[in-house]
């Protein structure tokens, strides 16, 4: 990671912990980071994405890291997906829709569930015939 990244998300994480300091717990529209909620939220349900058969052909498999926002109901927010990192463009559309399909344990602040940006680690592994 280039070092203005690192230093870009240092300061969007601080600049989230205050704004949440300073405004107690927020409304249903503030969106936390992950790191500064009481309790994050966990996976519930998640669906096996759909592998692409020319990279399973091909034996390619890989983490794709994906970001999205979690509400207050643990539903993911289809329009926030965004795919981080990924070892190949293919594994996109699969991993969105099996993501958006997730459920999970809403994020709390002060025991009051609130949305919250999260990054979710998808997995694709080539397994042998």
């Amino acid at each position: 990671m280039a070092t203005y990244e690192k230093c870009h998300t240092r300061v969007v994480i601080l600049v989230g912990l205050l704004v949440s300091l300073a405004s107690g717990y927020g409304d249903a529209q503030q969106t936390f980071l992950e790191a500064v909620v009481d309790v994050k939220p966990a996976i519930v349900f998640l669906p096996s994405p759909e592998y692409p058969v020319q990279l399973r052909v091909k034996g390619v498999g890989g983490r794709v890291l994906v970001q999205c926002i979690v509400d207050t109901m643990g539903i993911v927010e289809p329009n926030s997906v965004k795919i981080l990192q990924t070892p190949d463009t293919a594994f996109s559309r699969a991993t969105i829709e099996a993501l958006v399909q997730a459920r999970f344990t809403p994020a709390r602040v002060k025991g009051k569930a609130v949305r919250v940006l999260v990054n979710v680690p998808i997995d694709f592994n080539v397994k042998p015939k």
